[in-house]
């Protein structure tokens, strides 16, 4: 028979106090411990036991200084040599140790001491995660998948100062000025032929990590209406017998046989012709342009051939190279810092190949590059040569290259846009 026990006041109180007590109190940001109701030892006519002490999880970032190691860059976050030594020993097989670099993001995620989860972050599509799945587990892990998103975007600019500005102005990053440059680098010169309300639209590819741009792909079609060069459009075709470029809408290619300059961007600051020179100080024969560029701007061959003088350390010309081209021709990179690995007398160079970085040698007053061309034995005035373009597509690809090329030349067009220029073209050549 059950004796039924009625409480007094004081034991009620104690019983209370012993209810409250089995509570979850935690600091905020510590992980909850079972509740201890669920507990069935945790009666009212008994003291229940204390609940576990809850394990903080700690969290520490970084990046990787200069000099430092990732094993270096582990202990300066507090991990002990034992816990890097297990970092390293899981990264194997999946990380290259030797390419880490400063700037490089850490994430530890510590309880109470213990490694629980490493994050590494070298770059939008780099990143590793080791996690330890359990209490006496091992660190397992390696290289995260990274989802990229490809879009075709159109992208507009009005130039206001320069196109990488422009283009900065429209929202875009202004790395895509060297994409623009690359295709009309046989037509324009974008530091001389730009005019202020000159216009541009292209069509892209676009890479995301998480919606954030990575980077562009290939341009699919560009186009510039500017006060000086005209109006120039062209379209990226792949060609059915491999290979690809950029054509207009007869099918006649971007490329010329020779660049209109040997820097992707650059002033003119000495033009061809009679000077003062800046260093002799008497009035001297200029056979060839200054074009302003950084020390170690790289230096295109304008053309295809052959390295015909390789020199470094002359006293006026400082190192310098000359190319032999096709029909007489010859070039001439002068004040160069450096020549390009494996670019000798005699080396065969394709046409915007890099083949020398710009510098400040010889007799010179400040970092430029001194560009020259012959005709034969004379020097002739690069600005005002007219090259013939590259073989235009052959008849066999106009058919696929006109249905591939409507679409895109149609996004092309301006609204102001009148009968003439590439998108009429494009039209005329859908008709039947």
């Amino acid at each position: 028979m059950m004796t039924l026990r009625i409480p007094t006041p004081l034991t009620f109180t104690l019983w209370l106090l012993l209810i409250l007590a089995c509570g979850d109190d935690r600091p905020v940001g510590v992980a909850a411990a079972p509740a201890h109701a669920a507990n069935p030892a945790c009666l009212l006519d008994q003291i229940c036991e204390a609940p576990a002490i809850t394990a903080a999880f700690d969290v520490s970032v970084g990046r990787l200084r200069n000099g430092e190691t990732l094993a270096t860059a582990l202990a300066r976050l507090g991990l002990s040599w034992g816990q890097v030594d297990e970092v390293t020993r899981a990264l194997v097989g999946s990380f290259d140790f030797t390419k880490s670099r400063p700037g490089d993001q850490l994430r530890l995620t510590l309880r109470e001491g213990r490694l629980d989860a490493l994050e590494y972050r070298a770059s939008m599509t780099r990143e590793w995660l080791l996690t330890r799945e359990g209490e006496g587990a091992a660190l397992q892990g390696g290289q995260r998948a990274i989802a990229i998103e490809k879009e075709i975007a159109q992208v507009d600019a009005t130039i206001e100062s320069s196109l990488y500005e422009s283009l900065r102005t429209a929202g875009e990053d202004p790395s895509l000025a060297i994409d623009v440059a690359d295709v009309f680098a046989w037509d324009i010169d974008f530091y001389r032929d730009l005019r202020r309300g000159d216009r541009l639209r292209l069509i892209v590819e676009k890479e995301r990590v998480q919606g954030q741009l990575l980077r562009y792909g290939d341009i699919l079609a560009v186009r510039y209406v500017g006060g000086l060069v005209g109006d120039k459009t062209y379209v990226r075709y792949a060609l059915s017998t491999g290979g690809e470029g950029y054509f207009d809408a007869q099918g006649q290619s971007a490329k010329k046989s020779f660049l209109k300059s040997p820097l992707k961007y650059t002033f003119i600051t000495s033009n061809y012709g009679g000077r003062q020179h800046p260093v002799l100080g008497y009035h001297k024969a200029h056979q060839g342009i200054d074009l302003r560029a950084a020390i170690g701007t790289p230096v295109w061959s304008v053309a295809d051939g052959t390295v015909t003088r390789a020199i470094k350390g002359d006293k006026a010309a400082g190192t310098y190279l000359f190319v032999r081209h096709a029909n007489g021709m010859e070039t001439t990179y002068l004040h160069l810092s450096r020549i390009a690995d494996g670019i000798q007398v005699g080396s065969r160079v394709k046409q915007k190949q890099i083949i020398a970085y710009s510098g400040n040698t010889g007799r010179s007053t400040g970092p430029h590059l001194h560009y020259g061309m012959k005709r034969g034995s004379s020097y002739v005035n690069p600005l005002s040569q007219n090259f013939p373009r590259a073989e235009p597509l052959p008849k066999a690809e106009l058919a696929r290259f006109r249905g591939q090329m409507a679409a895109l030349v149609r996004q092309l067009s301006f609204e102001d846009d009148g009968k003439g220029g590439a998108v009429a073209a494009a039209e005329e050549e859908e008709e039947p």
